[in-house]
């Protein structure tokens, strides 16, 4: 948490343009092992890469906000291509198991507990979406790797499968 500002809540820098502290806080070493990397940056009505200029299409943009609301009935795909399918990897969430591009709704986003790409969304209702990063084909994390990505992205304290401490408690998901 920023001083004096929420949890997920992204601050006007000095600038005066909204810039995420997500990739201001990724070191280097580890910003470098994303494809992708969405904090609030749109182009027209797709979700445009901070990392580059590839983008997440978005069908049936409904809201105006620099996050994506629960209340959208929006859909989202990555670029139909060997690059990001191949960041998919054996995850199956954007490309289906034929490799098929699959249409992804804010719950389908927000349900992810997936090896590649990472959902930064808010901890209770409503959850808001604030940031989507995608790992390159082939990149692997160490445990702290991990714990870096657990904590920027706000992810469940059981998201890689074992508890973390960098974790965070989410309303939509129960301890079993």
């Amino acid at each position: 948490m920023i001083k004096g500002f929420p949890i997920n809540c992204i601050p006007i820098n000095r600038g005066g343009t909204v810039k995420s502290t997500l990739t201001d806080a990724l070191p280097a070493t580890l910003e470098a092992k994303f494809l992708f990397l969405w904090t609030g940056k749109y182009n027209g009505d797709n979700l445009l890469n901070d990392l580059g200029s590839e983008e997440i299409a978005v069908t049936g943009k409904d809201w105006i906000t620099k996050y994506i609301p629960p209340i959208t009935t929006a859909t989202f795909a990555v670029p139909d291509n060997a690059t990001f399918l191949g960041a998919d990897g054996t995850d199956d969430f954007w490309f289906n198991v034929a490799n098929t591009l699959l249409q992804k709704s804010h719950a389908d986003l927000i349900a992810s507990e997936t090896e590649r790409t990472f959902i930064k969304y808010s901890d209770f209702p409503p959850y808001n979406v604030y940031a989507i990063g995608i790992l390159k084909d082939g990149e692997i994390l160490t445990d702290e790797e991990k714990n870096i990505i657990s904590k920027y992205f706000k992810l469940w304290i059981f998201y890689f499968g074992v508890f973390s401490d960098y974790g965070y408690l989410k309303d939509n998901r129960t301890i079993e």
